[in-house]
């Protein structure tokens, strides 16, 4: 389990309610990052981290990673991203 602050654990919860709701079992990737864990995955060339080292929210407790491409279609990906925005979350990642 990945540390959250207070108020993103509620909107994480509520997240993965609705996309239970939904059918859609969501795993995470990434939760916390150091500063040394974000410049590491900002350098990497194989991730998607658009937030250099010192201004991700990861840093701060407030984001979380997770693996699309492992759900089984674009309609699927799009109500996680959806619930995701429904739960009170920004979208900073890629599809």
């Amino acid at each position: 389990m990945t540390h959250f602050e207070a108020n993103v654990a509620q909107k994480v919860q509520t997240f993965k309610e609705l996309s239970k709701t939904a059918g859609i079992e969501v795993t995470f990737s990434d939760g916390f990052r150091t500063n040394a864990d974000q410049k590491t995955s900002y350098e990497a060339p194989n991730l998607i981290t658009p937030a250099s080292p010192g201004t991700s929210l990861h840093e701060a407790g407030r984001a979380f990673d997770m693996q699309l491409n492992k759900l089984k279609d674009d309609a699927t990906r799009q109500i996680v991203i959806d619930n995701a925005k429904k739960a009170g979350f920004g979208w900073g990642g890629g599809v």
